[in-house]
């Protein structure tokens, strides 16, 4: 299947690892000119330079996506490197916390908003009005199946994925009429660093889990929980941003989409 996202100007956040390198290495296997924003510039240096290696092209940015002045920056490096912006990809987030909620703090709650939901908001207001002169563009926000299904233990960062999702639908609606396009994508069980914070919570409050490692009881929670019985992976994440980006999704807009191996169904 062609993408045709050959030429396209893709801004990635969060690109410097993860699901944000997987999703910027498939877009610019695609055709598109990478835009990699991290907060961490080394960290996306290395993936431009790794997207050039395998005859891509793309741009490093420095960016805090929780500060509007850094995200306007970002967009407008963009532009006037290439002049206009096709493709907005909001990856930054995470989990900040691990623990009930009763024990979470509020400078965690904060927190963990702060990177899922106001990051998410601060980009897509900057591309969207960026694309709405040139009518047309493609606006898309990496939330998580815990943005649909609460879970215990990481409830400010699903409290933040959920606004993600409602944010994007909200979005589609207001841009639709300029031809522009909003949608989430939801990833299920991806190994990070917020996975493994959950595990470590788990074994030092299970005594059923004090001899497993990390990974271990992140293998038995896929294992328990996903039909098909796999972890999911950047790339999986990728191929699914890469399509709804693509002209094949052009009749597709405020959806969020699962990348789960099954373990959430509707």
């Amino acid at each position: 299947m062609d993408l045709h996202l050959d030429g396209k100007i893709a801004i990635v956040t969060g690109a410097g690892n993860g699901i944000g390198r997987g999703i910027a290495l498939r877009l610019a296997a695609e055709g598109a000119v990478v835009v990699a924003a991290d907060l961490n510039a080394a960290d996306a240096e290395g993936v431009v330079e790794e997207i050039a290696g395998r005859g891509g092209r793309g741009m490093a940015v420095q960016v805090d996506a929780t500060a509007a002045d850094a995200v306007d920056r970002m967009v407008q490096a963009g532009v006037d490197a290439y002049g206009h912006i096709d493709i907005l990809v909001n990856n930054v987030g995470g989990g900040t916390a691990a623990g009930l909620v009763v024990q979470i703090s509020a400078e965690q709650w904060d927190q963990s908003i702060e990177i899922n939901l106001r990051s998410a908001f601060l980009c897509s207001r900057a591309a969207a009005r960026l694309m709405i002169p040139r009518k047309k563009g493609s606006i898309i926000s990496i939330a998580s199946i815990s943005g649909k299904l609460g879970e215990s233990l990481i409830g400010p960062y699903c409290a933040g994925k959920f606004g993600v999702i409602g944010l994007m639908q909200v979005m589609a609606k207001e841009l639709a009429r300029h031809g522009i396009t909003v949608n989430t994508v939801c990833p299920g069980y991806v190994w990070t660093p917020g996975w493994e914070r959950i595990a470590e919570w788990l074994r030092a409050n299970f005594t059923t889990m004090a001899d497993l490692s990390s990974r271990q009881i992140f293998d038995a929670r896929v294992k328990a929980t996903v039909p098909l019985g796999r972890p999911q992976t950047p790339e999986d994440v990728g191929s699914l941003v890469a399509f709804l980006a693509s002209e094949q999704a052009r009749n597709i807009t405020g959806q969020a989409v699962n990348v789960d191996g099954g373990a959430v169904m509707h």
